[in-house]
């Protein structure tokens, strides 16, 4: 699936990651320097080049860029200002057929969100898999996203089968914040 995502992709993608641990202030500043310059930098890097034959940014943020958290506001700030992005690169870059677009999604279990629940974890004196269990348990499919999935979404973005989509940003999740206990779908449609 990454491969056909890299065939694709006149460049490739660009994937800012931050660990929000730290004081606010310097992580916000880390996250600044990371997330928002290092995207900023790669599309004005590849921005020229891709000019000759228009193509497709795809820039993975995070739906924390979206909503907040405890203890998440550096991560939160950094991830906001890369979506803040978005639209004044695609509408930049426009005239000249180049696409920017963002993908923001929520627990993935990658190397470094595996890592960060081992931390995390070790901090509140449960196993990795018991903090997954309770991060994923308010979500309506029950578990993270796989690589795999995530790829899928970068993958449609930076295709052809987008070739009309710049400036978006889709949220590759599973709703967690429509997700309620009191009232289900099937309650309110029972007769």
């Amino acid at each position: 699936m990454v491969r056909s995502v890299l065939d694709h992709a006149v460049v490739g993608l660009l994937w800012p990651q931050l660990s929000s641990h730290g004081t606010v202030l310097i992580a916000a500043m880390m996250g600044q320097q990371t997330n928002v310059d290092g995207v900023l930098l790669g599309i004005r890097a590849v921005g020229p080049l891709m000019r000759r034959r228009g193509g497709s940014i795809v820039i993975v943020s995070s739906v924390a860029g979206l909503t907040s958290g405890p203890e998440y506001a550096a991560f939160v700030i950094s991830k906001a200002a890369v979506l803040g992005l978005v639209r004044p690169a695609a509408v930049d870059l426009g005239a000249d057929q180049i696409r920017v677009n963002s993908v923001c999604p929520r627990w993935t279990r990658t190397g470094m969100s595996e890592r960060e629940a081992e931390l995390m974890a070790a901090e509140e004196g449960i196993t990795a898999e018991q903090l997954w269990s309770r991060l994923v348990e308010p979500l309506p499919l029950g578990r993270a996203a796989d690589p795999d999935e995530i790829a899928a979404c970068i993958e449609f973005l930076a295709g052809p089968g987008a070739s009309f989509v710049t400036g978006a940003v889709l949220v590759a999740e599973v709703a967690a914040q429509l997700w309620s206990r009191s009232a289900r779908f099937s309650q309110l449609t029972d007769r």
